[in-house]
């Protein structure tokens, strides 16, 4: 983590962050722990479900896209293929 504590710029309070396979789930509950408030998206909705509820300041997106609107930034983590 930087010296100043922050993953992200200045200014940042809203991370969105889309997809939460083996990789993703793990890097994604850090930003929870960092003090970032974070939606985050995944075709299986037992991960986000399961965030949003182990997760503080964690929240779903059920598939609604304008849940993302007050995010500064958007992480994916998404493999080849369909789901791209």
């Amino acid at each position: 983590m930087p010296p100043n504590g922050q993953l992200v710029g200045d200014g940042v309070q809203h991370v969105g962050y889309i997809g939460l396979g083996n990789a993703g789930f793990s890097m994604a509950s850090n930003l929870p722990k960092a003090g970032y408030k974070l939606v985050v998206h995944d075709v299986d909705s037992t991960k986000t479900d399961r965030a949003a509820r182990e997760w503080k300041n964690t929240v779903a997106s059920q598939g609604k896209p304008e849940t993302f609107s007050d995010c500064e930034v958007i992480v994916t983590m998404l493999p080849q293929g369909k789901v791209v």
